[in-house]
């Protein structure tokens, strides 16, 4: 499902290299692969993430982002996503993440926020969003749709602010080069690390975790309760209204003579009707919710 990255996953690792530090970082992986392979999910989060650091790899933003996402923290998934194919512009996988991105953006649209996430040239710029400070780049948070503004200063660079539209339904990503004081114009755009500068099997990506609906399921409560309104209405046709359209008829076949044997005869016809109507309600109640059951099963 995930392309050529899936095909990798839980592939033998390759001889490591001389660097020490990437030896250190196929150590973590392993590790890391092993936690989520566990279920452990934000274990293997902090080691991926240990493995970032010492060799920072695309591939290994997308492991966090899996683990992130596992564990329903959607905004830490939503940037490693993002991180990833920034870094890997051209993923084989790239539509099937960005699935996984818009995915993301539908959940917290239903919570009311989305997410902005900046990245800033130089690195160590100070970005905030609407006077708040995040910190350094890259730089992200939650906010509400509507009209903000994003900051970024840096000792020696002409300050830059920009306005911005939030929509509800997508997540805002930005990329911003301060200038030099005094000095010439720099890029439009911070560079990402050039897809080529990484082997693409150095690190593969786990497997993605078993399908869990984004929803609890339901217990049947409409079912039991349809089921439940089919007892009642039964024993109400069978014991109140039967009994009753009973007991007046007997009542009748001892001949009270006069007004009564007429006035019981039509109560006793009265009952003898409900009861009639509440088999009748109680017959479509049980069938709805033979209905829903079934229906609740798929």
């Amino acid at each position: 499902m995930f392309s050529v990255l899936m095909s990798l996953a839980l592939a033998a690792d390759p001889a490591p290299a001389p660097n020490d530090s990437t030896a250190q970082a196929r150590e973590a992986f392993t590790i890391a692969q092993k936690l989520y392979k566990q279920a452990r999910y934000s274990e293997a989060a902090a080691k991926f993430e240990e493995t970032f650091v010492l060799r920072p790899h695309p591939v290994i933003q997308y492991n966090i982002g899996r683990c992130y996402e596992a564990l329903g923290e959607l905004t830490k998934a939503l940037r490693a996503y993002k991180d990833y194919l920034r870094l890997m512009p051209e993923a084989e996988d790239k539509v099937t993440v960005n699935d996984a991105v818009v995915n993301i953006e539908r959940r917290m649209q239903d919570k009311g926020v989305q997410q902005v996430l900046v990245y800033a040239e130089p690195s160590s710029a100070t970005i905030s969003v609407d006077g708040k400070v995040l910190g350094g780049s890259p730089a992200s948070t939650e906010l509400k749709p509507g009209n903000h503004q994003v900051s970024v200063t840096a000792p020696d660079h002409d300050p830059m602010q920009r306005a911005f539209v939030l929509t509800a339904q997508r997540s805002v990503q930005m990329s911003l080069a301060l200038k030099p004081t005094g000095g010439a114009v720099g890029a439009d755009a911070p560079k990402a690390t050039p897809a080529t500068a990484f082997r693409a099997d150095e690190f593969s990506p786990p497997p993605p975790p078993p399908s869990v609906s984004a929803e609890t399921p339901r217990a049947r409560v409409e079912t039991w309760v349809v089921g439940g309104a089919a007892i009642v209405a039964a024993g109400i046709g069978a014991v109140l209204f039967g009994v009753q359209a009973g007991i007046r008829s007997d009542i009748v076949r001892r001949e009270r003579p006069g007004d009564e044997v007429a006035r019981l005869l039509e109560q006793a016809n009265g009952l003898q009707l409900s009861s009639f109507i509440a088999f009748g309600v109680a017959g479509a109640a049980l069938v709805t919710a033979v209905l829903l059951f079934f229906l609740e099963g798929r």
